[in-house]
């Protein structure tokens, strides 16, 4: 199904690892504008592996992933970099740099696309960090909570 109103659809994806088990057997939902979702399941469920399969981190042995309308899985390497330019993640495994600030974290997935000086003078962009007002915040610290990956205040 696409349709303006939906911006991912997942539909009957199957990912196996090299010779091993099927990880997700035909797993399929819609997501539309300003839907939030939450993956939930116990560990080893497949939760990182839909995410993954989704920016194609890890490829599909079958089925269909479309962002905004756009086949994912039958992209090129040129047409996947641009498509993954339009999507987010941020992954569990201690990818945030504690010594920057969330900012310089998020500014970093930019400077690919817009090289260090432009990206570094963006500072115009207004950002919002939790408990801080809204509009022209540049400075939120990435601290390590409780948990074992980081954690961003």
């Amino acid at each position: 199904m696409t349709s303006p109103d939906v911006v991912l659809d997942i539909d009957g994806l199957v990912v196996r690892y090299a010779d091993g088990p099927e990880v997700l057997q035909g797993i399929s939902f819609t997501l539309g504008p300003q839907e939030i979702v939450g993956l939930i399941g116990a560990s080893g469920a497949g939760k990182s592996t839909v995410l993954r399969a989704v920016q194609r981190l890890v490829e599909p042995t079958a089925g269909s992933v479309r962002l905004g309308g756009t086949e994912l899985t039958t992209l090129g390497p040129v047409e996947l970099r641009d498509a993954r330019r339009r999507m987010g993640m941020i992954f569990q495994e201690h990818a945030l740099v504690d010594r920057l600030t969330v900012m310089e974290n998020v500014l970093c997935g930019a400077l690919g696309r817009t090289g260090f000086w432009r990206t570094r003078s963006s500072s115009s962009t207004a950002w919002v960090c939790p408990g801080s007002r809204i509009g022209g915040v540049t400075s939120c610290p990435v601290v390590r909570g409780s948990g074992s990956g980081s954690r961003v205040l």
